[in-house]
C-alpha cells in the first residue's frame, strides 16, 4: 500500500512540475519575464532545470536586470556546454555589473571565440578602464519621489514647469488604464507613453488629437513657444513606418492637447528610416536627433539648422557616431549637448556623455557613477549647473524606467586667507538666522538683503575667519518633492549670487535645499496662506 501512495505521489507532484514548468514558459513567450523568472526560480531550487528552462531563467533575469539573482543560475547554466554564444555575452555583462571585471573579459572573449556576431573589443577595454576610475562628487543623490510601478522618463521643462513621460495600459475594451500598476497590469493588453505636465504642483497628461492608440516616447518644445517635435509610434499599425519611431511637429493647444498632427520634412517616413528624440537648442535653431536607416551603424546622431525658416538636410555628427548605437540627446542652452551611447567605454547599456556643440577640437565627457550604471540611462537635463535630472532602467528602482536627481558638488578653488599676525580677542558672532524671502513658484527673490545686514555680514566674516555661511532654501508644501527641492536650489543660488556680488568670498558660502522638507514653519493642521509665505524662504544662517 505504502508503494502505490509513494507512486501516486510522485506522479502527482511530476504532473505539478510539468504544468508549472509549462505555466512558465507561457510567461516567457509572452515576455512576462518577471513571472517567468519568479516560477522557474521556484522550480530550479526545489527540483532543478533542464538546459533550455535554465536559459529561460538566465534571459529573463538578465531582461530585468536582476544581475545578482542571474549570476548563480549562469554558472549552473555555464557548466553545461556548449552554450549558445548569446550566453557567454549575458555572462559578460553580468560579470561586468557584479564587479568581476577579469570573469567577464574571459566572458567576452568566448563569446568571441564561440562566433558572437556584436564586436566587444570596447566591453574589453571599459572591464580594463573601470577599476580606475572615481565617482562623480555630489552632495545629494536619490530616486526622485514621484516615480510609479512603470515607466516615468524626464524630459526637462516646459515653460519652467517639468515635463516626463509615463506609461499607462488599454485594456481588451479599448478603455485606458490610467495609473497601472502590479494588480492591474495583467488587464493591459498594450501599453502606451504619454507626456505629463507639473503645473503648481498639479500633474496634467498632455493628449495627442484624434491618436487614441498612439505612443509618445520622446518631445521637444521649440523654445519659447507652443511648437513641439515629438516622437510617435503607432504601435497597432500595419505600415510599419508608422510602427516604428518617427518624427512629427505639432502644437500644444488648450486643455493640453497635442494639435495639429504632421511629420517632420526630415521624418523617416520619407526614406523607410526611423528618426527619435529631437532637441533644440536655446535659440530653437540647431535640431540635434537620433535616425537609424540604410546609412547609419544601429542608431546615430544628426543635426540640422534652421535657416530663412526652413530646416536644412541633416547631417551626421560624425565625430559623436561609433558603430553602435547613440540616442537620446539633450541641449542645455546653447552650446551643452548631452548624448546616450553603448558603443563608448563606459559601464554598460546606455552611458551618459557631454560635449560641446558645435563639434570643434571634440573632447567627450563620460558620467561617472552614480550617474551611469550597468544598465541604461539616458535624457539627462539640468535645472541647474550643479543639479540635473536623468533616466535609469537599473535595478532598485520602483518601474521600468525612473527618474534621479543629483545635486552636484562644486570645484571650488580655495583663496588663501592672510595669516593673522597679531592674537586678537576672541571675536563672538551676534547673528539671528535671516531670511529672504519669495513668491509662490517663484526662484527670484523678492527683497534683497538691507545695506545693515550686509555690513554686518561682511564685519562678521572679516573678523571670524573660520565662520562660513549657509543659505538653506525651502518652499511652501504645494508641489512634488522633486520639483521642490530643484525650485528651493535655484532659490538658495539666486541668494548665492547676490552675496558674490557683494564681494562674499564663494569657498565659505555653502547651499542646502531642503525643499518642502524641515520646514521652518510646520504645521499639523495645515497650511494658512501666511504660513506658505514664511516656508517660501532662503536662511542664511553663520556656521562657527
Amino acid at each position: 500500500m505504502k508503494k502505490v501512495i509513494l507512486i501516486v505521489f510522485a506522479f502527482i507532484s511530476a504532473q505539478a512540475f510539468s504544468q508549472s514548468v509549462e505555466q512558465a514558459e507561457n510567461y516567457f513567450i509572452n515576455y512576462e519575464y518577471e513571472k517567468a523568472a519568479k516560477t522557474l526560480q521556484v522550480i530550479y531550487e526545489e527540483q532543478g532545470l533542464k538546459k533550455e528552462n535554465l536559459k529561460q531563467l538566465v534571459y529573463s533575469y538578465y531582461i530585468l536586470g536582476d544581475y545578482e539573482s542571474c549570476y548563480p543560475v549562469l554558472l549552473t547554466l555555464e557548466n553545461q556546454e556548449p552554450i549558445d554564444p548569446m550566453f557567454y555575452f549575458i555572462s559578460g555583462e553580468v560579470n561586468r555589473s557584479l564587479g568581476n571585471y577579469a570573469e567577464s573579459i574571459n566572458a567576452y572573449k568566448k563569446y568571441q571565440l564561440n562566433g558572437g556576431e556584436e564586436d566587444v573589443s570596447v566591453k574589453i577595454a571599459s572591464c580594463k578602464a573601470i577599476e580606475e576610475w572615481k565617482p562623480e562628487k555630489f552632495v545629494a543623490f536619490d530616486l526622485a519621489s514621484d516615480n510609479g510601478p512603470k515607466a516615468d522618463i524626464n524630459y526637462g521643462n516646459y515653460d519652467n514647469n517639468p515635463v516626463k513621460l509615463i506609461e499607462f495600459g488599454v485594456d481588451n475594451a479599448g478603455n485606458l488604464i490610467e495609473e497601472v500598476n502590479n494588480e492591474n497590469d495583467s488587464q493591459a493588453e498594450l501599453f502606451l507613453t504619454r507626456p505629463q505636465i507639473s503645473i503648481n504642483g498639479e500633474e496634467k497628461i498632455i493628449k495627442l488629437e484624434g491618436k487614441d492608440f498612439a505612443s509618445i516616447i520622446g518631445l521637444s518644445f521649440v523654445p519659447g513657444t507652443k511648437r513641439v517635435l515629438l516622437t510617435i509610434t503607432y504601435p497597432l499599425s500595419s505600415n510599419k513606418l508608422e510602427k516604428a519611431p518617427n518624427l512629427y511637429w505639432a502644437n500644444l493647444g488648450d486643455e493640453f492637447t497635442f494639435t495639429d498632427i504632421k511629420p517632420f520634412e526630415y521624418s523617416g517616413l520619407f526614406d523607410e528610416s526611423s528618426t527619435a528624440h529631437g532637441s533644440f537648442n536655446e535659440l530653437g535653431n540647431t535640431l540635434v536627433f537620433s535616425k537609424i536607416g540604410k546609412n547609419t551603424n544601429g542608431a546615430d546622431l544628426y543635426h540640422s539648422q534652421l535657416v530663412n525658416e526652413e530646416w536644412t538636410q541633416p547631417e551626421p555628427l560624425t565625430e559623436l557616431n561609433t558603430v553602435n548605437d547613440e540616442m537620446f540627446p539633450v541641449f542645455t542652452g546653447d552650446t551643452l549637448l548631452t548624448f546616450s551611447s553603448n558603443g563608448r567605454i563606459g559601464y554598460g547599456g546606455l552611458d551618459l556623455y557631454s560635449v560641446n556643440y558645435p563639434l570643434q577640437n571634440t573632447k567627450v565627457r563620460h558620467f561617472k557613477h552614480p550617474i551611469n550604471s550597468f544598465q541604461d540611462d539616458f535624457n539627462i537635463s539640468f535645472a541647474t549647473a550643479d543639479s540635473a535630472l536623468f533616466t535609469s532602467n537599473r535595478a532598485g528602482g520602483v518601474g521600468d524606467d525612473d527618474i534621479y536627481y543629483i545635486i552636484f558638488k562644486r570645484e571650488e578653488k580655495v583663496e588663501e586667507e592672510e595669516p593673522v599676525e597679531e592674537v586678537e580677542p576672541p571675536f563672538i558672532v551676534e547673528w539671528e538666522t535671516t531670511g529672504i524671502y519669495f513668491g509662490f513658484d517663484k526662484s527670484t527673490y523678492e527683497e534683497a538683503l538691507s545695506e545693515d545686514k550686509l555690513i554686518a555680514l561682511h564685519e562678521i566674516m572679516e573678523k571670524c575667519p573660520t565662520c562660513t555661511i549657509q543659505l538653506t532654501g525651502y518652499t511652501d508644501t504645494r508641489g512634488s518633492q522633486r520639483y521642490n527641492k530643484i525650485l528651493a536650489e535655484k532659490r538658495a543660488r539666486n541668494v548665492n549670487d547676490f552675496l558674490l556680488e557683494n564681494k562674499f568670498n564663494k569657498a565659505r558660502i555653502s547651499i542646502v535645499a531642503k525643499g518642502k522638507e524641515d520646514l521652518p514653519y510646520p504645521s499639523e493642521k495645515g497650511f494658512s496662506e501666511e504660513e506658505h509665505k514664511l516656508n517660501r524662504v532662503v536662511e542664511i544662517s553663520i556656521i562657527e
